[in-house]
């Protein structure tokens, strides 16, 4: 009787030892390996422009720009630039990669 209660009270501080070691370690892993992201990696996003703008490029943009706000960085459109190409009002993601094209040009019809 007397060593069925020691094993009980054996295994009941066995598996509080481990919950409080397993609450530690994971502790210890969202302080010492993986660091808290910086003000800079929260706060801009970098995007690629190209196309019919004035420079284009990489850009670092506030977290939340739009579409916009990369083609006034790139310098804005060029005359060619189809403005319609892209949705200007959409917001802008990390490591987007935005086209402005062209606009097409038709052959004229009279001879």
């Amino acid at each position: 009787m007397r060593n069925k209660f020691f094993r009980w009270l054996f295994t009941i501080l066995s598996a509080i030892l481990a919950l409080y070691l397993s609450s530690q370690l994971s502790h210890y892993y969202d302080e010492k390996v993986r660091p808290a992201p910086s003000a800079s990696q929260s706060t801009d996003i970098v995007i690629y422009i190209s196309g019919a703008v004035v420079h284009p490029g990489v850009y670092n943009l506030p977290s939340g720009s739009r579409i916009s706000d990369a083609v006034n960085k790139a310098g804005g459109l060029r005359p060619e630039a189809d403005p319609e190409s892209v949705n200007q009002t959409l917001p802008a993601s990390d490591l987007m990669h935005i086209v402005i094209a062209e606009q097409k040009k038709f052959p004229s019809l009279s001879r």
